[in-house]
């Protein structure tokens, strides 16, 4: 057996190909492909079933998230089509998460409809390394360009995380776990009604010891060890309130706030000399990094329920403080690294309903985001130190979107949008997309569609900035893509297959350029992105066998450079099997595959599988115990190059319910 899982980690790609082939009966996507009468939000920013849209949306349930007992949102994502992720790490390290090959800062991440990405980060995007799954309601993954409908950043598509609202009598959890690597976490949550009122909090705490960032279990860096092992703690909370008069007026408010302490070890590059490579394990680095978040929402129906108009406001702010050791065989170079963004702001919408076939979506939408950061000496010395980026920016926008639903089978959707940012030139985008039941159990769809990414204050304001190199303003990054799919249920219901081929071009891609001493931002690059989605569920034995699992298939190309775009594995799928035929008890196993992948420096990662478990079971409706097993064959691998990931770890946990 051992043999077997050392040989499965070095299959070619035809073994993926195997895996596409066999997205039907037996092999079946993680997360259930929602239903045609489940309702989503994000696709047209206002509650549509899932038959009538056009877009590519997988739905992600509040017992999925449980059932999982996931520790961090990359175990929950990981499995879904067209969701990329990169983990430098152990727990709570630097993790990106992508869709459909754009880049991290192309995808947009909303909590609650409120963009989180960092405004004083390189690029602005979302760390998913410091936030738990901590009382979520639902995760819908929207892909494709969705600029028109949320505007920069959207480029790949959306991640839209919505946390639980209170219903019903009073209800409280409590949850204790402790595993491998000396993690320890706890959660509470309370939610319930009164009234008019509904509440909703949860508290999330998670300490870790974890194992070394740099070199754990990669075979080339054991003559450099043994490494220290990079300890992480976070904690997470939030609130969230609402009223409703049972006439059309409510008001909701919601808090968040994640807090992390997390220790890291410095990237290394191939043909770092043997000199430099002991300078990679270090003890002194470490970001503390804490997020706030608020927003409060008024909706008020008018026309006899026709029309509903909402104001949205809505505040952020994420700062980071970082002790940094780039010592090397240079000399020493211990330095301090403050973090400080803002975005907060307003957006107004109003749903019409024209008629019983139109549906006109409007609204217009001011942010503004800022970042400072500065650098300075070991002690920290506010007199000393440097400012990298002191730049606000101001962003007006303006949508609509017109849904047309001409008979109960056919649906439409067109629309459009305009961002107006500071110092740069305003970017139009626009969308479309169409969805036809051609019978009862076969849908087609297909969606086309522009994105935008508007250039990070760092970007454009730092010293490697065109404000300072007196060079002219950065513009937006721009995508345009397509896709078309099928979703099909047979045999009663039993069999549910999905399938997207997409398409899409970039250009005007921001980069990364030195010549000498002079480094500078500009906008050159173009690439190239197309693939393959599918998924199956299949109902193998009702009551007892459930068989999932997804496929997708990725070709990305630098088109500056004729060479496949990095940390972009080709072939990734995952095939799960759950098992509910023992009374209160759900035992699900879950085979990981990825294939190879480029990484900078010119090296390939090579392919691997990785096999979890999770195991459940019920004493009575108050009180669950649960299993968690990572990596049991101990695969060796690296999503990022240099970095360790888990060997085969045990997590255990128990929940209680009143």
């Amino acid at each position: 057996m051992n043999a077997l899982w050392r040989f499965v980690p070095r299959l070619r790609p035809s073994l993926f190909a195997a895996c596409a082939a066999l997205s039907s009966p037996a092999f079946a996507q993680l997360q259930d492909a929602p239903s045609s009468n489940e309702i989503v939000v994000t696709p047209l920013r206002a509650p549509q079933a899932v038959a009538k849209t056009g877009s590519s949306v997988t739905v992600i349930t509040r017992d999925e998230i449980e059932n999982k007992a996931a520790k961090s949102l990359a175990d929950v994502l990981r499995p879904v089509e067209g969701v990329f992720v990169s983990e430098r790490g152990g727990i709570g390290g630097n993790t990106s998460i992508t869709l459909r090959g754009s880049k991290p800062s192309q995808t947009l991440v909303m909590i609650d409809g409120v963009r989180v990405g960092d405004p004083s980060s390189i690029a602005g995007d979302f760390d998913f390394g410091g936030y738990s799954p901590s009382d979520i309601e639902r995760i819908e993954i929207l892909r494709g360009p969705q600029s028109a409908l949320y505007g920069s950043d959207a480029m790949g598509g959306v991640i839209n995380i919505v946390t639980r609202k209170g219903a019903g009598n009073p209800k409280a959890s409590l949850t204790i776990e402790g595993g491998s690597y000396g993690t320890a976490l706890a959660r509470a949550a309370l939610t319930g009604s009164y009234g008019d009122f509904n509440y909703a909090f949860s508290l999330n705490g998670l300490r870790t010891d974890g194992f070394s960032s740099f070199g754990y279990r990669i075979g080339r860096y054991a003559a450099y060890g043994p490494f220290g092992a990079d300890p992480a703690q976070k904690i997470n909370g939030s609130a969230r309130l609402g009223w409703s008069n049972g006439n059309g007026v409510s008001i909701e408010a919601g808090y968040l706030g994640f807090w992390s302490n997390v220790h890291y070890d410095n990237a290394v590059t191939p043909g770092t000399t043997p000199e430099d490579m002991r300078f990679a394990d270090v003890t002194l680095n470490r970001q503390r990094a804490f997020t706030n978040q608020f927003w409060a929402k008024g909706a008020v129906d008018g026309l006899d329920g026709r029309m509903t108009t909402t104001l949205n406001v809505f505040g952020n702010r994420s700062d980071r403080n970082s002790l940094n050791d780039w010592s090397s065989s240079w000399g020493p170079y211990l330095a301090t690294n403050d973090y400080s963004g803002q975005r907060y702001g307003a957006e107004l919408q109003n749903n019409f309903k024209i008629n019983e076939s139109f549906l006109l979506i409007s609204g217009l939408r001011n942010e503004t985001e800022t970042a400072k950061s500065t650098t300075g000496p070991v002690p920290r010395n506010a007199a000393l130190a440097t400012i990298d980026v002191d730049a606000s920016q101001v962003t007006n926008s303006a949508f609509t979107m017109l849904q047309w639903t001409p008979t109960d089978r056919w649906s439409f959707s067109f629309g459009g949008r305009v961002d107006g940012v500071e110092s740069i030139d305003n970017f139009w985008t626009w969308r479309g997309t169409a969805a036809y039941d051609l019978t009862t159990t076969t849908k087609l769809r297909a969606s086309v569609g522009t994105g935008a990414k508007a250039p990070s204050l760092y970007q454009m304001y730092s010293i490697y900035g065109p404000i300072a190199n007196n060079l002219p303003a950065l513009q937006p990054e721009h995508n345009i893509g397509v896709d078309a799919g099928i979703d099909q249920t047979l045999l009663n219901g039993r069999l549910a297959l999905s399938g997207t081929a997409f398409w899409s071009r970039y250009r005007n891609l921001i980069d990364f350029s030195c010549a000498g001493f002079a480094c500078v931002y500009y906008n050159v690059g173009r690439a190239l992105i197309s693939g393959v989605e599918t998924s199956a569920k299949y109902n193998l034995l009702p009551g007892e066998w459930l068989v999932k699992g997804s496929y997708t298939y990725l070709y990305g190309e630098n088109l500056d450079t004729n060479s496949q775009l990095l940390r972009r594995p080709r072939n990734r799928g995952s095939i799960s099997a759950i098992y509910t035929g023992i009374t209160n008890t759900e035992i699900e196993a879950q085979l990981y595959l990825v294939g190879s992948q480029r990484d900078y420096g010119n090296v390939t990662l090579a392919p691997y599988a990785r096999l979890d478990l999770w195991a459940r079971y019920r004493f009575n409706d108050n009180f669950s115990a649960y299993l968690r097993a990572e990596n049991l064959t101990n695969a060796q691998y690296q999503e990022v190059y240099g970095y360790g990931t888990t060997g085969r770890a045990i997590y255990a946990g128990l929940k209680a319910t009143w």
